[in-house]
């Protein structure tokens, strides 16, 4: 998936790995998009993890 992302101009640095199968119950996320687009009025918009200072730079 980095491959693919990357060859669509996704920075390598831009990128988090959620893990494995045991992640993918991260549809929920389309909840927050609902919600969000709902009270923005529009879809175009995006959403950034931050990490903690503490774990910056441990991202792969």
């Amino acid at each position: 998936m980095a491959g693919l992302l990357g060859g669509l101009g996704r920075p390598e640095g831009s990128l988090l790995d959620l893990g494995g199968i045991a992640t993918a119950g991260q549809e929920h996320f389309a909840l927050l998009f609902l919600g969000l687009a709902g009270a923005l009025g529009t879809h175009e918009f995006n959403v950034r993890v931050v990490p903690p200072a503490s774990a910056r730079g441990t991202v792969e």
